[in-house]
């Protein structure tokens, strides 16, 4: 296959930054017939960037992408004329760059070509090499030397010394290309240079590459996992283990590997029995999750069907009423019918997820039966055993019962998994007496003891809940204003929550209470919700855009990302500006989300998805209870530019100019010189003049602080 080959080599390539040279790196692939779309594969390298940087060392970086416009498998070997930065493991610039473009349908072929690159960038011969040169034939010949050696993915596995400490590491990193092999080839290096036996499991994007046997994990005195992602690691059950990200594998791994011998941490599998040794792992290797960071994980998993489930029932709601009346849904056997069933199915399975998965957060797969039945069960009315006069009202346990089912299965199953167990019957405890055993006793406890009260309890909270929304449409005058005093203040309320941590245990709080009315039909809280949930990263996004002077380059890129995903609801988007400046951007995210959420409160907004952005709008979930459909998405629309407006103008006011960004403000001033009809060629002459030298100054300023750092 013709990977590489002397077309592929491109020299004294003129760019400005990174992203100018991802651009004409997709350029040339085009050229080169190796893509069929630039912007395509400009954004697939982009995106990559963005999980993190694939800049390596010594001036060398490693960008790649995977996508359908890729028509062929190729590698480019690109030198620039001038080095820029790019964000390296080492703060160096960079001056030239391997890139892998790689089709959907990826085969393992460069995934050999990208251990051999990143073994030859460890030779530092082959570094200056082809640093000095700019000969195309000159660098084909040095690159292909590599190229065409034998693949060296299984170096180290032998050793006929018996007293060398041997190691097994795990690497693999979310897309599952290069950083997966980089570590690799890094823990490899620093294994032979210290004289140790390691064997490296690379988990890719092609699957495990280098499988470590059962002889060769029992030989072993230790075992890495350096991975960004969740792995498999029942095999290594009452091995040495150490888990860490993988860049500490690519940054330090001489010292990861020193730290690993050096460990007493005994890892155990959660399907099996634990002791001291588990206790002594999870002490040394993990924080202590505390119950909120397991339901958080619970919720994690749930929001996807909560997303379907709500955007089906918005189409279903919104189109429905405008085909068939805004009094009317659609007639069984109308599209929109089924579209209604299949939100209404995702609604009812949420809630199962919800407590299987913060169960299994706690204790391992054992829980996941178990506790998804048995939180099924709890939010059933039917299946609730009324006792001494308590009434359901037809409502189940609800989120609470989920919450509360996922925490007590969850550590009842890691309390059974301290027993001693013979070893007869410790192979079928996660199969089937776990199962059978906690689900059947929670299961009872849920219908016969505590699903009654519970079920009491949120359907007075819901009665009540119901009873200050709809009170607006009664004829008592003190009653509504009453009910628009409380909306307002409910409103401000969840609006405050929604921007004060952006997708963390707050938000998450507030967001889990109005999706658990939306399934009692008080759809007033996700109004409010969902108005506020874009303001933050909306307003941070149109921030960057209006004060630009006061944003570096970075965080105006940060910006219209923070804006695109404001746009689908994704609060997420505002954390980056709220970890570098927490007490202006989060007081400012704070006092817009709450005052959109106060004014969606006083609107009467409500919202039928369980979710938020202008997106819902579009979509027809919103309505308003004075304004009805058409209104209410209106209105729904001003109530987030309001509070976009508010913590665009707060913060871009408060906050500092960034003293780094001279560059910019040097090109903002020349544009300004260039857009003035009062000056003349001459003039416009002297002032481009002054601006490159003014350029050249920051740029080598910018070089000796890349150096320092």
């Amino acid at each position: 296959m013709d990977i590489f080959n002397k077309k592929y080599i491109k020299t004294n390539l003129e760019v400005s930054s990174k992203n100018d040279a991802l651009k004409k790196i997709s350029n040339l692939a085009k050229e080169l017939g190796i893509i069929s779309s630039v912007t395509d594969v400009t954004n697939a390298l982009k995106a990559r960037e963005e999980e993190s940087s694939t800049g390596f060392e010594n001036g060398f970086a490693i960008p790649h992408a995977r996508t359908k416009s890729i028509l062929k498998p190729a590698i480019l070997f690109i030198k620039f004329k001038k080095a820029i930065d790019w964000k390296s493991l080492d703060k160096q610039l960079t001056s030239c760059a391997f890139v892998l473009l790689i089709p959907e349908e990826v085969s393992s072929v460069h995934l050999d070509f990208l251990s051999k690159i990143s073994t030859a960038l460890m030779d530092k011969n082959f570094v200056n090499k082809i640093k000095e040169t700019n000969s195309k034939d000159l660098i084909y010949e040095e690159i292909n030397k590599y190229f065409t050696t034998e693949d060296s993915a299984t170096n180290n596995s032998t050793v006929s010394d018996n007293s060398q400490k041997r190691i097994i590491a795990l690497t693999a990193c979310p897309v599952g290309v290069a950083h997966t092999y980089l570590a690799a080839d890094k823990l490899k290096e620093a294994g032979k240079s210290k004289n140790i036996w390691i064997k490296v499991e690379t988990h890719g994007s092609v699957g495990i590459k280098n499988q470590a046997t059962n002889e060769e994990i029992q030989k072993a005195d230790a075992i890495i996992v350096a991975s960004d992602i969740g792995l498999d690691l029942s095999r290594f059950n009452n091995k040495v283990l150490i888990q860490t990200p993988i860049k500490e594998a690519i940054h330090n791994p001489s010292e990861l590997i020193d730290k690993a011998l050096n460990s007493k941490s005994i890892y155990k599998s959660s399907e099996t029995k634990t002791n001291n040794s588990q206790k002594e792992f999870n002490k040394d290797e993990k924080k202590k999750m505390s119950v909120m960071k397991h339901i958080l994980s619970g919720i994690s998993y749930m929001i996807p069907f909560v997303i379907l489930g709500g955007i089906c029932i918005a189409l279903s709601a919104g189109l429905g009423k405008a085909i068939y009346g805004q009094d009317n849904s659609a007639p069984q056997g109308d599209f929109f019918y089924y579209l209604n069933e299949i939100g209404s199915v995702a609604f009812t399975l949420m809630i199962g997820v919800l407590g299987a998965y913060i169960a299994y957060s706690i204790a391992g797969r054992a829980t996941l039966a178990p506790a998804f039945i048995v939180s099924i069960v709890g939010n059933t009315p039917n299946a609730i055993y009324t006792f001494a006069g308590i009434q359901n009202d037809g409502v189940g346990m609800g989120f609470l019962g989920s919450i509360l089912f996922g925490l007590l299965i969850g550590y009842t199953v890691k309390w059974i998994n301290t027993w001693k167990i013979p070893k007869s019957i410790s192979s079928i405890m996660p199969i089937f007496v776990i199962p059978l055993g906690v689900g059947l006793f929670y299961g009872l406890i849920a219908i016969f003891v505590i699903g009654a009260p519970v079920a009491f309890v949120m359907g007075q909270f819901i009665n009540a809940l119901k009873s200050i929304f709809v009170s607006g449409n009664t004829s008592n005058a003190v009653s509504k204003d009453i009910s628009l005093g409380v909306s307002i203040a409910i409103g401000i309320l969840i609006g405050a929550m929604a921007g004060f941590d952006m997708g963390g245990p707050i938000n998450k709080v507030a967001f889990l209470t109005c999706t658990a009315l939306i399934s009692s039909n008080v759809n007033e809280p996700m109004g409010m919700m969902a108005a506020a949930i874009p303001v933050a990263p909306l307003g941070m996004g149109l921030c960057t855009m209006i004060f630009r002077n006061k944003f570096n380059k970075e965080e105006k890129t940060m910006g219209i990302s923070a804006f695109i995903m404001g746009f689908i609801g994704i609060s997420e988007g505002a954390i980056p500006f709220a970890i570098s400046d927490p007490k202006r951007a989060i007081a400012c995210n704070v006092i817009g989300s709450a005052i959109t959420g106060g004014i969606a409160g006083a609107l009467g907004i409500t919202c039928a998805a369980a979710h938020g952005g202008p997106i819902v709008g579009i979509l027809g979930a919103v309505s308003s209870n004075q304004f009805g459909l058409v209104g209410g998405i209106g209105l729904f629309f001003v109530t987030i530019i309001i509070g976009m407006l508010i913590t665009c103008f707060l913060y871009g006011i408060i906050r500092k100019r960034d003293k780094n960004n001279n560059q910019e403000n040097f090109k903002d001033v020349f544009k300004i010189f260039k857009r003035s009809k009062n000056v003349n060629k001459a003039n416009l002459y002297k002032q481009e003049k002054l601006f490159k030298n003014q350029k050249v100054l920051i740029n080598k300023t910018r070089g000796n602080l890349c150096l320092n750092l």
